[in-house]
């Protein structure tokens, strides 16, 4: 098995350019990842129940999720002793397509495996080994019934019907011997799919690795601008792997947070010299309506006006200062 792994590795992560052999640099993350998952391909290749037979790989964005899978399909396609069928499941068709297209990658740098996998519309395929990889996406009909021995849900994170995914998961059982691979960005806390990852996490079942930085291969110029285009709480999501609480982006969670006083309740009716705002929120499709009212003392009106009206920072300590309690 040793010399096996060796060959696992040498495999994917050297390929041929301008007729020069050259090496793929690799992170210590995928090195982590691969060297775990190694040894449950090999089993799952001859036939025998692998000792973990569930991973959970949860990385920034930009980590090489779909071509590292692509790898692992990709060899199990190659080289397994038994006839397989894999399934592969996405957000969505473009998601999809993504995975397919970086096997195709995988392909191109490597023209003697090329010859061995034919790439079909929704479909990997070596007639060699009699092993296939059907690609599904959670907007097409097909994922109930089938008997896969490896289940890969990409993007789990992007996925909106949990049906769709328990569907895959749920035909994973069917075969004792294979092994489910869930490949994902962090999400929203308190979704469905933060539940998984909880299972996943204190499951002994379960390989649970997580890359919570941004990719090493990201300069710092691209993250900074990342960073300056998108909100916090998203940009924490995809490049530092924070889950976020999905309440929308115009706001942090934090000031949200912050801006709350635990100890203090609603007025019941209107206090003589307050000012009260409203806002509405209109739901048409898919949300619900809300509205909400805001009210403040007068000389918290004034003072924030003068404060719109001038920057003026001692205004704003006064109004922290006399906040009524």
């Amino acid at each position: 098995m040793k010399a096996r792994q060796v060959n696992w590795r040498a495999f994917f992560f050297w390929y041929t350019y301008r007729g020069v052999l050259r090496a793929f640099v690799m992170a210590d993350f995928q090195e982590a990842w691969f060297r775990v998952i190694a040894p449950t391909l090999i089993a799952i290749s001859k036939g025998v129940k692998p000792d973990i037979g569930r991973f959970w790989s949860e990385r920034t964005k930009g980590g090489s999720k779909d071509s590292d899978i692509a790898c692992v399909l990709l060899w199990l396609l190659a080289f397994s002793k038994q006839s397989l069928d894999c399934q592969g499941g996405a957000s969505d068709r473009d998601q999809a397509n993504e995975l397919r297209k970086a096997a195709v990658d995988i392909l191109n740098l490597n023209p003697w495996l090329k010859d061995r996998i034919t790439v079909l519309n929704h479909s990997l395929v070596c007639r060699a080994t009699r092993c296939e990889c059907t690609i599904v996406a959670s907007d097409v009909a097909g994922s109930h019934g089938a008997r896969p021995d490896i289940v890969v849900m990409n993007e789990l994170s992007h996925v909106t019907k949990e049906d769709f995914a328990a569907n895959l998961l749920d035909n994973a059982t069917k075969r004792p011997n294979g092994a489910v691979i869930v490949a994902t960005n962090a999400g929203t806390t308190g979704s469905w799919q933060e539940q998984w990852r909880n299972v996943a996490e204190q499951s002994d079942r379960w390989n649970f690795h997580v890359m919570d930085e941004p990719a090493p291969w990201l300069s710092q110029e691209e993250i900074d601008e990342a960073e300056r285009r998108n909100s916090r709480s998203r940009f924490n999501r995809l490049f530092h792997g924070v889950w976020g609480s999905g309440s929308g982006d115009a706001l942090d969670q934090a000031d949200i947070d912050a801006a709350v006083h635990r100890d203090l309740h609603p007025q019941r009716r209107m206090q003589k010299g307050w000012f009260y705002y409203a806002g509405m929120d209109l739901g048409i499709k898919h949300d619900h309506s809300a509205i909400a009212v805001v009210g403040a003392p007068a000389f918290v009106h004034a003072s924030v006006l003068f404060l719109a009206a001038t920057g003026n920072r001692r205004v704003m300590r006064g109004l922290e200062k006399g906040l009524p309690n």
